[in-house]
């Protein structure tokens, strides 16, 4: 395959090369090696297509298709789930002081700071900007109200850490099972938009059937 200047398939499907302006076919290894260079570029292009450039958590494509597989397991076995919406407050003030790019290490910590808090099975996405979110699938209102305190805590420590003055909204829904995709992001954005208006720098709790 190092040889190979370029590999084509032929009217009847198979694989081949041309080396030294000579056509053949690949040997079962170098097929084999060939198979698994296309699959490691196929996931490579799916991992990027679906994280966020700057944080490496999901983007909003990414989440969805998590969301929407967490979802009908929801709904299959009757488990509960929790969407989550956090929101840096202030933070394009924030952004404007200490300089664009510290602001983005602002978002770089927020993300890593997340996913060292979390659970493996939980996700997290960024949106765009400071808007994130969180999915934790088979967690009840009482396990959610513990796990966001814990983000928050979190959060707040690392914030005061490297001396930046960001502090959080977040607003927390618990589904019995799951609803619409769609339907659970906007519930969990609303409820942190109530705990925005409510003095911002705290969590917003909701439960629903």
């Amino acid at each position: 395959m190092l040889d190979a200047i370029g590999c084509i398939h032929d009217a009847g499907g198979f694989v081949r090369a041309i080396t030294s302006g000579q056509e053949r076919p690949l040997t079962v290894a170098e097929y084999e090696l060939f198979v698994r260079l296309l699959l490691n570029l196929y996931w490579a292009e799916r991992k990027v297509s679906r994280e966020d450039f700057l944080t490496r958590v999901l983007n909003r494509r990414g989440f969805m298709e998590v969301l929407e597989y967490e979802r009908k397991r929801s709904q299959r076995f009757a488990r509960p789930i929790t969407a989550v919406s956090v929101d840096l407050d202030e933070f394009g003030a924030v952004n404007k002081r200490i300089g664009y790019r510290e602001g983005d290490l602002v978002l770089v910590t927020v993300a890593d700071t997340l996913k060292n808090t979390l659970r493996e099975m939980d996700s997290i996405v960024r949106y765009g900007g400071d808007e994130f979110g969180i999915l934790l699938p088979e967690t009840d209102a009482p396990d959610a109200h513990l796990v966001t305190e814990k983000c928050e805590r979190a959060l707040i420590d690392k914030m005061r850490a490297h001396k930046w003055e960001v502090t959080f909204s977040i607003g927390v829904v618990t589904f019995k099972t799951a609803r619409n995709t769609e339907e659970m992001i906007d519930m969990a954005n609303k409820v942190m938009s109530n705990a925005k208006q409510n003095g911002k720098n705290r969590i917003s709790h909701l439960a629903v059937d």
